[in-house]
């Protein structure tokens, strides 16, 4: 709990049951990431028949089901060149790796003050680890990632 004690989380990221954390939203507008505890969820709203789904995949019936969900508004998907479904479809391998290992990461908390060396915890591991069931990658980046890059070595060539 310490790595949240010290972060900067804005209150309102938070979703709380009680005093118990059920989940955290990040982002804005046109990008923002969920994750939240589903098992509660489908309690509250007496969805038991995710049960048999999560059963085939190998729940344990015990285990909470942890959900991220993305969500994309349309100037993130202009940003990546997408306009049609067909488009959507191609780009999602390079999305997805895009919003799990450049955009948003869960760390774990070490000793160095460099957060981007922090390893990434077992959960977020198995989050990137779906890569390869979200389509081919074919090095698209998103255009405003693109832009900051090439801002930044202007500056570094101007001596800046």
């Amino acid at each position: 709990m310490k790595h949240y004690e010290s972060a900067l989380i804005d209150p309102h990221e938070v979703n709380y049951l009680g005093d118990r954390i059920t989940g955290w939203q990040f982002g804005g507008h046109d990008l923002m990431v969920r994750i939240y505890n589903k098992s509660l969820e489908v309690k509250k709203s007496h969805k038991e028949w995710f049960h048999e789904l999560w059963e085939k995949g190998g729940w344990d019936v015990e285990s909470e089901i942890a959900r991220t969900e993305f969500q994309l508004g349309r100037g993130f998907l202009q940003e990546f060149g997408i306009t049609t479904f067909e488009s959507f479809e191609q780009a999602l391998g390079d999305i997805f790796r895009y919003l799990t290992q450049e955009w948003f990461t869960v760390r774990e908390p070490i000793e160095d003050r460099n957060k981007s060396r922090w390893p990434v915890t077992a959960f977020w591991s198995e989050v990137q680890g779906a890569l390869p069931h979200s389509g081919q990658t074919w090095g698209l980046t998103r255009a405003r990632v693109k832009e900051g890059k090439a801002v930044r070595l202007l500056f570094q060539l101007a001596g800046r």
